[in-house]
């Protein structure tokens, strides 16, 4: 950007107008006062003369003053590169009403820089989560390229359907900063959701021998698609960490839940589990679906808890509003 030019003497005038028009005024009014007490016209004209020669040393030493510090301000911004720290090199002010435009300037730097630190610290975690899902998607599609040089044609499906789950996972995880524009409430049965979110992943829980049993419905009012990825989400995970397991899925009056009678969690996990990234307990993968699971419910207004007794299985539990609440 280019530096503008230093201040102008017009300019500098121009701001001070008001005030050198009441110094004006009160030399008037005191030279008047002075001629009517009787004071001679030459000693009148000489305290004045002397005035206004105080006035303009008083000008051209501020106008140098202010000019010099804007020379500095807008030097130090033109061979600033990064604009929004401006806040961090500014002089130091001088004068209430300088401090207040100061403290003003420092606030609003200070949030720029906050923001960009967000936004880079989102952008890293968007990089590092793309290039470990690029890694988990090249072991499905490994396998079946594998599988179709071994002519295992039917078991290709069990593998797409990992990819799509995947790919599911990455557009959802995009798409959380707008889950809210997003969203559609309506009202469904659970049972309907439940079902077509285990006809989604069947081929893998068929592959890890998962049985699953489902209890009670009910009337629920929240986003259909969400409801069914995040249940899908706890599917694929329980096919991926605890095969052979049994899972049962109970629906209450304005809850689901999802319990599978697998290892379990230890209680330091427990906590960290929807953590961006976290794969603890010697798990492989992302480290994202229970994340994104958690930010989806956070964005919903749905509760979501997950408990857990080492060596007896894991339960995960959606807690969704009542229809006054809506």
């Amino acid at each position: 950007m280019k530096t503008m030019n230093p201040l102008k003497i017009g300019d500098y005038l121009i701001d001070r107008a008001v005030t050198l028009l009441f110094m004006l005024a009160a030399l008037l009014v005191c030279s008047a006062v002075a001629v009517a007490v009787g004071v001679r016209w030459e000693s009148v004209l000489l305290a004045s003369a002397l005035c206004l020669v105080l006035v303009g040393a008083f000008l051209a030493t501020d106008y140098a003053v202010k000019n010099s510090r804007i020379v500095r301000f807008e030097k130090a911004y033109a061979e600033l590169k990064e604009k929004y720290l401006l806040g961090e090199v500014l002089p130091q002010p001088r004068g209430e009403v300088e401090c207040r435009y100061f403290d003003t300037v420092r606030a609003v730097s200070h949030s720029a820089v906050t923001a960009l630190e967000r936004a880079e610290s989102e952008k890293d975690a968007y990089c590092e989560y793309v290039e470990s899902w690029i890694h988990e998607l090249k072991t499905p599609l490994a396998a079946g390229f594998l599988m179709l040089e071994n002519g295992d044609v039917g078991k290709i499906k069990t593998q797409l359907k990992r990819m799509e789950n995947l790919t599911e996972c990455i557009l959802y995880y995009a798409r959380l900063k707008t889950a809210e524009n997003d969203c559609r409430i309506e009202r469904f049965d659970a049972r309907g959701v439940i079902a077509a979110a285990v006809s989604d992943v069947k081929e893998m829980l068929i592959e890890a021998d998962i049985a699953i049993s489902l209890i009670g419905d009910t009337t629920l009012y929240t986003d259909v698609k969400a409801v069914k990825f995040m249940l899908g989400q706890l599917l694929a995970n329980c096919a991926k960490y605890c095969p052979h397991c049994r899972v049962e899925i109970r629906v209450e009056s304005n809850s689901i839940s999802v319990s599978d009678n697998g290892k379990g969690v230890a209680a330091h996990e427990l906590a960290r589990l929807t953590e961006r990234g976290f794969t603890g307990g010697g798990r492989v993968g992302t480290g994202m679906g229970l994340y994104i699971v958690s930010e989806l419910c956070n964005k919903l207004g749905v509760g979501f808890e997950l408990t857990s007794e080492y060596g007896e299985g894991l339960t995960a539990t959606f807690s969704f509003k009542t229809v006054s609440d809506c």
